[in-house]
């Protein structure tokens, strides 16, 4: 059982670390590509014009579409940091 404690110590312990790696100067690191200005537009348009969104963004395949479910995780967010896409890139980390 004490094996199994270390393992479990050890593994929450990794996950802490890249944690911290990965958020570590993150204002520094956020890129703003043409995904995310796309889909920050459409958070946007759910935030300040009210367009509630049924489905999601298009895909490469004509027809498929992903889910809302990133636009309204991210809706509030954005909200509350005025569009900060550095708390976006934190959110999703």
């Amino acid at each position: 059982m004490k094996n199994r404690n270390k393992y479990i110590f050890a593994v929450i312990l990794l996950l802490i670390l890249g944690l911290a790696l990965r958020v570590y100067k993150i204002n520094e690191k956020v890129i703003f590509f043409y995904d995310q200005a796309w889909i920050s537009q459409k958070v946007y348009d759910i935030v300040v014009r009210h367009d509630i969104k049924l489905a999601g963004l298009s895909t490469d395949l004509p027809g498929v579409l992903t889910g809302p479910l990133i636009l309204y995780f991210l809706a509030p967010i954005y909200y509350l940091t005025h569009f900060n896409a550095v708390a976006a890139a934190l959110a999703t980390v």
